[in-house]
């Protein structure tokens, strides 16, 4: 069930050329402004409640995981794994 819900507001868009497309019953549409940034909000809230329960877990199991937070910070890092402590 949770996992449906957590579907739900992606099944009906896609992400083509002309930018994200909702499904409609006539073919596709784009999002209008005050959709897509609904749409953005939503994943952006998404996005950061995973990475702080991933932040959570890593800090509660550091002997799971004895390099997460021994590090040293990389310069010029371009891919944006390493969260850092907190």
């Amino acid at each position: 069930m949770v996992t449906t819900l957590e579907a739900l507001p992606f099944l009906d868009k896609k992400i083509k050329n002309s930018g994200i497309v909702q499904s409609a019953a006539d073919g596709s549409r784009n999002l209008d402004q005050a959709q897509y940034d609904d749409f953005e909000q939503h994943v952006r809230d998404r996005a950061f409640f995973y990475r702080d329960r991933l932040v959570t877990y890593l800090n509660a199991n550091k002997a799971l995981f004895p390099s997460y937070g021994n590090c040293e910070p990389v310069k010029n890092n371009s891919i944006g794994i390493y969260l850092g402590p907190r």
